[in-house]
């Protein structure tokens, strides 16, 4: 093993056991250090690429593994076979900037956006939607439109940090419309809003509560602001216009002397600046005619006192009003004034003579009522009543004045009820073959009409809506195969009973019936307005098949009494029995032909059972 200490050349002698030697010449060369161009420092996450052959052409590998989240020394280890040494490259990796500040803001809002470390020198942030969101050199966020858009801050070392900016919409206060009051009259602001984000914050100016009432003094603007989820915000405002009653009167008469249940008219004029100097009727302005037993200050008066006066006629700048006052009430002294307000919620102004009461100038007018001769009728009718050539249509107190030689007129008073024709009701009803309804009997099912009078002479009318649903009919009994079956109209129910005993037989309840014992049977066939019963038909089981019986016919069936019975084999015994089992008719004819008399029975179904030498039958006959 040659081990080099220094560069040069040198001669190595080997001698083997024998004695004999051999010579070799070895030369060593100094070794060449690898050189690399530095390597540019990068930013976290950034791509660090190192080459694997130096400068001078000297090929290796690096360690450790690339780090690109940090400053790391490398070192370079050449391939083998070549006469290098070691290399080591440092690369610096620099740290990504960070941005702090709110990073939502409202459109046409501003934001404060902060990048860390020193920001580079040229075009520091970014936006990557101006439409959306534009920002400063210095990081100033401006909200143009609704939407998002990301931002972009480089540091001194070229690294970049980004942040999304969300631009929230505005929402659109509504202030609502502009009102019209009067001074003193309640008013409540309400505001709305949309767009934006709910919930919803309102505040208004002059110290008012949104939806909560305030009494209007002045003429005002007021400003709605609006607050939704986001914090964004915008205004709107209305206008609030007040008016009051600058002159009112209880116009004329001063005074009034009537008779009981007369009534007497009084005027009243009201002047607003602007509202009633123009023709007709002003709007808003409500004029209210008061009563009262005793002459006080009005505004004290009961709210049972006042009544609604009616428009009259425009007088200058002034709205004229009337009303009757008086009529109905008891004999006595009376006052009476007016008073006027410009709508709900607003004060009433009080007048008297002259302008606004005051109980000395400005009083009541007072109104004397007469007692007069009083008669009262209480009268129903039907529509319509006639009384001293007046036609009434509706229910009420009605007066008539006659005229008396002496002091007031009588006065009659016509209290009146006044009924209508009556209509229904509508009955719906269910019978069986008949039905009979005030008097009249019903066979089909329809609708049907009574017309008839009340108690006040007032014409009724009834209806009704009648299904008539017929009993069992076509009632029709077939043998095949051993098995009866039982047709026909209106059935409902079915069940098969042995004719010897006149008795159900258990669990036969439909249609068909397959016996197993030789007999004769019927069947009874019902609904929910009666039943019908078969005739008896016998049978001979012996392997369910059918044996050949004499032919027997009853004729007429239904009859009105006379029933013919014809059977090609000898009749040795007839009975006839109700339903209820009872025996109403006997004979032994010993005949092929027989004669029933059943005309002094009840019309209604009976059983024939009839016996010849081979078997004995049962039938249905119907005496009507």
């Amino acid at each position: 093993m040659v081990s080099a200490l220094s560069f040069g050349t040198a001669i190595i002698t080997y001698t083997n056991n024998n004695g004999c030697s051999a010579t070799s010449t070895i030369n060593v060369s100094n070794p060449t250090a690898p050189t690399f161009n530095p390597v540019a420092a990068v930013c976290s996450g950034g791509a660090i690429v190192l080459p694997s052959t130096s400068n001078n052409s000297i090929q290796g590998t690096w360690s450790p593994a690339i780090n690109n989240t940090q400053t790391t020394t490398y070192t370079f280890t050449p391939s083998a076979g070549q006469c290098a040494t070691t290399a080591q490259l440092s690369v610096a990796v620099n740290p990504n900037p960070t941005i702090s500040g709110i990073i939502s803001v409202c459109s046409g809002g501003t934001s404060q956006l902060t990048g860390s470390g020193t920001a580079a020198a040229n075009n520091a942030w970014s936006s990557a939607s101006t439409a959306i969101a534009g920002i400063s050199g210095t990081g100033l966020v401006t909200g143009t439109s609704a939407g998002t858009s990301v931002v972009t801050y480089t540091n001194s070392n070229g690294c970049s940090a980004t942040a999304s900016v969300t631009v929230n919409a505005n929402p659109t206060a509504n202030a609502g419309l502009d009102i019209t009051t009067c001074v003193g009259g309640n008013v409540t602001l309400s505001g709305a809003a949309t767009n934006g984000a709910a919930p919803y914050t309102y505040s208004w100016n002059n110290s008012v509560q949104n939806g909560v009432p305030f009494v209007a003094l002045t003429n005002s603007t007021y400003t709605l602001s609006v607050s939704d989820g986001n914090g964004c915000t915008s205004t709107d405002q209305m206008t609030l216009t007040t008016n009051s009653i600058n002159w009112a009167n209880l116009q004329s008469p001063a005074s009034g002397n009537i008779c009981l249940g007369q009534s007497h008219t009084i005027y009243g004029q009201v002047y607003v600046a602007g509202v009633t100097n123009g023709p007709g009727q002003a709007p808003g302005v409500i004029a209210q005619a008061g009563l009262n037993t005793t002459n006080s200050d009005p505004s004290t008066w009961p709210l049972s006192a006042w009544s609604a006066a009616t428009f009259n006629v425009q007088q200058g700048n002034n709205d004229e009003y009337m009303a009757s006052v008086g009529q109905l009430q008891t004999a006595g002294t009376y006052y009476y004034t007016y008073r006027y307000s410009l709508g709900a919620g607003c004060p009433y102004f009080y007048a008297g003579f002259n302008g606004a009461w005051n109980g000395t100038s400005n009083t009541n007018g007072s109104l004397v009522i007469n007692n007069a001769p009083i008669a009262t009728i209480n009268q129903s009718a039907c529509t319509s009543y006639s009384w001293y050539g007046q036609n009434y249509t509706q229910s009420g107190t009605y007066t008539q004045t006659v005229p008396s030689g002496a002091g007031c007129d009588s006065v009659l008073y016509l209290n009146l009820t006044i009924h209508q024709p009556v209509t229904g009701p509508s009955t719906q009803q269910t019978a069986c073959e008949t039905y009979t309804w005030n008097g009249q009997t019903y066979t089909q099912s329809g609708a049907y009409t009574f017309n008839g009078t009340t108690q006040f002479g007032c014409d009724s009318t009834a209806t009704l809506n009648l299904v008539i649903e017929d009993l069992p009919s076509n009632l029709n009994v077939t043998l095949n195969g051993g098995t009866f079956t039982a047709t026909g109209s209106n059935v409902s129910n079915y069940s098969w009973i042995d004719c010897a005993t006149n008795t159900s037989i258990p669990f036969q309840n439909a249609a068909t019936f397959t016996p197993t014992s030789s007999w004769s049977y019927a069947v009874v066939v019902s609904n929910n307005c009666g039943a019908d019963t078969s005739t008896c038909e016998p049978i001979e089981v012996n392997g369910l098949s059918d044996v050949a019986l004499p032919i027997i016919n009853v004729y007429p069936n239904p009859s009105s009494g006379i029933f013919n019975v014809f059977s090609e084999m000898e009749i040795t015994f007839l009975e006839i029995l109700d339903l209820k089992g009872a025996v109403v008719y006997s004979s032994k004819p010993n005949d092929n032909l027989a004669t029933l008399d059943l005309r002094f029975q009840a019309d209604g179904i009976y059983v024939l059972k009839l016996r010849t030498p081979q078997n004995t039958s049962y039938f249905r006959i119907v005496k009507n």
